[in-house]
């Protein structure tokens, strides 16, 4: 069974779609400010801290932590946007890209894939995206870290869209249920795409397993090039409600772990910062929460 297809791509209508995102994006940020702005007034400081148990005759309010719901509305107000086709980045890594798409929304006959290559050159994020694609045409599709869970269940067979990552990880008993659902998804014309650190032949999995994920499409995921880092991450703040200046993007990418992973943690630890403080998001902001980071991961290894 083929997943529904579409008479036209992505094109015209992700980049309204995008444009709406990141308008409400900006505008629920700009929304949070100004309500932050008003609620940390003394007046209201003061009410919140009253309805907190605050006692103004037996402890001073600046030794009382007031704000607790503020804090939780932000995380509420700025949540990681997820992981999707169209805002995937990585010139080197398009032919993967439009295969899998493809084979989701039904253009190609190619719909057994796997995905290999290091750590963040983008394999959870295709897989990922995939699942999202296929469950918003209404398929039924499930995307499993195999490195976190992954309960033998035959079931996963009976879906239209399956992703396994990190499948290296997979237990003699699980690799059972993963060659039954490949076998499956493949007689029914299912999407079924997997990933892993390596290519098929060098996994350490049952040779029928391997041998299966390479009768497929099989793509070497190449590392993202600085510039390719730089549009992610500009991504990221687009639909987090800001612009990050190519000033702060560099510093960045100079000062900071490289793997796509921290890099994005920063960005969404700076944005929090820049809430909490109402302040612009900054070169000088960057440096404070960076030598912030430092220092915890100076304790840490200090503690331990």
């Amino acid at each position: 069974m083929s997943l529904s297809t579409h008479d036209r791509g992505l094109g015209g209508r992700d980049k309204k779609q995008h444009f709406t995102v990141f308008q409400f994006a900006i505008e629920t940020r700009s929304a949070y400010l100004a309500f932050a702005k008003a609620i940390t007034t003394p007046d209201n400081v003061h009410r919140f801290a009253r309805l907190q148990g605050w006692n103004p005759r037996c402890q001073p309010l600046d030794q009382y932590h007031t704000i607790p719901l503020v804090k939780q509305l932000l995380l509420d107000l700025t949540p990681s946007p997820p992981a999707a086709f169209d805002n995937f980045v990585g010139q080197a890594n398009l032919e993967a890209l439009n295969a899998l798409r493809d084979a989701v929304f039904g253009y190609s006959d190619e719909h057994m894939l796997y995905l290999w290559g290091e750590h963040g050159a983008g394999r959870t994020h295709l897989l990922q995206a995939a699942v999202r694609a296929a469950t918003e045409q209404g398929a039924k599709a499930a995307y499993v870290d195999c490195a976190q869970l992954f309960a033998p269940d035959d079931s996963l067979g009976e879906l239209d869209c399956v992703a396994l990552d990190n499948v290296h990880h997979l237990n003699a008993e699980a690799q059972v249920v993963a060659f039954s659902v490949y076998n499956r998804l493949k007689e029914s014309r299912g999407v079924f795409v997997a990933a892993g650190p390596c290519a098929p032949s060098q996994l350490p999995l049952r040779a029928d397993l391997t041998t299966r994920f390479g009768w497929g499409l099989v793509f070497q995921m190449q590392p993202l090039s600085d510039q390719d880092k730089v549009q992610a991450l500009k991504l990221h703040a687009q639909a987090r409600g800001f612009m990050l200046s190519d000033d702060v993007c560099e510093y960045l990418l100079l000062r900071w772990r490289r793997d796509l992973t921290s890099l994005v943690g920063i960005i969404d630890e700076l944005d929090r910062v820049s809430l909490e403080q109402q302040r612009q998001i900054t070169l000088p902001l960057l440096r404070e929460v960076l030598s912030a980071h430092r220092f915890d991961d100076a304790s840490q290894q200090t503690l331990f």
